[in-house]
């Protein structure tokens, strides 16, 4: 539960400044929470259930830090992005036969990021667009 133990220098801090100074945009990581696959009951859904924890947690702050934003501006409180992820709660919906394809995700999970962001970004950013104003009360 220490989100200081969760920081990567690179990926927390500096490419976070260095592309919001850049794009005016977010990019960032943290470092992932480990666990022992072998505390696990077998089957493909006990690995989804722990990486679910993540992206709720995230959805839990992000939703907290609406509300806040929303209802505390006069407080003199300001927005918050939030980085959401669970790839391995995607991969549980993956067929079991499918590892070769889970494999290929986990090596270029990155670099397809960065095109979904740069060519698929125009479709998707109405919908954060509207989630955020909902959440907080401002529009993009």
């Amino acid at each position: 539960l220490n989100p200081l133990k969760h920081l990567d220098p690179f990926g927390s801090v500096l490419l976070p400044i260095l592309t919001y100074s850049l794009g005016g945009f977010l990019v960032g990581w943290a470092k992932p929470v480990p666990y022992n696959p072998y505390n696990l009951r077998p089957g493909r859904w006990s690995e989804a259930i722990v990486a679910g924890a993540g992206p709720l947690v995230n959805l839990a702050i992000a939703l907290a830090f609406g509300l806040l934003v929303r209802f505390g501006a006069s407080a003199g409180l300001g927005a918050t992005l939030i980085h959401l992820d669970g790839s391995k709660l995607l991969f549980a919906f993956f067929p079991q036969d499918a590892q070769r394809l889970r494999a290929f995700f986990e090596r270029y999970s990155f670099l397809l990021l960065i095109l979904f962001i740069f060519f698929l970004w125009q479709y998707l950013s109405p919908v954060i667009g509207l989630i955020f104003s909902l959440m907080t009360g401002f529009s993009l």
